[in-house]
């Protein structure tokens, strides 16, 4: 049995590499193309552009390596099928079961890998990115300001300016828009504003907001520094901070800061054991699937698992969703998904004839 579990292996290890290798580069191709624009319009060094996708790549290796599990053991299944040694082989004697261990092997060196690119190395990825894309904008500057369109910070700063001059160095036109959590919200603007060395001088910006009676009230203010440091590090999603951290540090933020822990970080934490262990789900879930469609067209069984991981990702997004905003339990959200796909895949596997 040894012999057969290396060919079966064999059969699905070069598949397994060549998904990974297919899904990292149209990530990264895609990161690529919208980098490119930024490159051309904001003269960004090609080298620079390159090292930021290049970061991107371990978290595109965490995404790809459930996939790539989920065809390599598919398209395996579907030779055997389609060449007919699947018949020979289960008239040896040969369960379902026995013909799924080399898969769940491939499956148990991707859920390793998973977990290794989620414990170290793609955190580092994340945060070397965001340093990178920081020391872009505090070389660039006017990078980060287009003119009509608002730029959140995510720090309670929405900035829009009407106009960006690389040349002179500074923006004009500034509208900071300021949330507070301790009163309204208070609009800030001045008719220009000069790039410091990693700060924005705004002079004597002109204040409006309203007061405890809801009257408006406006007046000059004295000159403000926006930090752009913070403004580059951006805040395009609620846990830019919780990614770029490691497995150890999300479990002692869920479970070591206070009597409830934190919330956010308990459900990034098994979020990525949950997509680790989304390969071995995947690695069982394969055989199944693929030889009940397999008998009729040779690539019926392959469209279907691609399908099965299209509504994978989209129902994880959204489960992930209502976690974030308290509507699932933290253990809902993060392997309810997974639980269900595995209890999918026994079933399927038991009722394989």
């Amino acid at each position: 049995m040894a012999r057969l579990d290396r060919y079966l292996f064999a059969e699905m290890l070069w598949p397994f590499v060549g998904g990974v290798l297919t899904f990292v580069v149209l990530i990264t191709g895609h990161m690529l193309f919208l980098a490119i624009e930024t490159m051309v319009d904001h003269h960004v060094p090609l080298s620079g552009v390159l090292r930021y996708v290049s970061y991107q790549v371990p978290g595109a290796l965490i995404m790809a390596l459930p996939v790539a599990t989920l065809l390599a053991a598919s398209l395996a299944f579907n030779r055997l099928a389609r060449d007919h040694e699947l018949i020979a082989l289960r008239s040896g004697g040969m369960s379902t079961w026995r013909l799924i261990i080399p898969g769940l092997v491939l499956g148990l060196i991707a859920a390793g890998g998973s977990i290794w690119l989620s414990g170290s190395l793609a955190p580092r990825s994340k945060q070397a990115a965001s340093d990178l894309m920081r020391d872009v904008v505090l070389q660039q500057r006017a990078l980060v300001f287009k003119p009509h369109q608002f730029l959140d910070t995510g720090r309670g700063l929405n900035l829009y300016v009407e106009g960006a001059d690389e040349a002179k160095d500074e923006v004009s036109g500034l509208h900071v828009f300021c949330l507070r959590p301790e009163g309204p919200p208070m609009l800030l603007w001045a008719p220009k504003a000069q790039f410091g060395a990693t700060t924005l001088l705004v002079p004597q910006p002109r204040f409006y907001a309203l007061d405890t009676n809801g009257a408006l009230t406006y007046g000059d203010s004295d000159s403000i520094d926006i930090d752009l440091t913070q403004v580059g590090a951006g805040s395009s999603h609620r846990s830019r901070g919780l990614e770029d951290q490691s497995l150890r540090a999300l479990w002692q933020r869920a479970h070591v800061r206070g009597a409830g822990g934190d919330r956010s970080a308990s459900l990034e934490f098994h979020s990525r054991l949950s997509m680790a262990f989304a390969c071995l789900v995947f690695a069982l879930l394969a055989g199944p699937v693929t030889l009940r469609f397999s008998r009729g067209q040779s690539l019926v069984g392959v469209l279907a698992t691609i399908i099965v991981v299209f509504i994978f990702y989209v129902v994880m997004l959204w489960t992930r969703m209502l976690g974030e905003s308290g509507v699932l339990p933290v253990m809902a959200a993060a392997w309810g998904e997974t639980a269900a796909l595995s209890i999918v895949a026994l079933v399927a596997i038991a009722r394989v004839r």
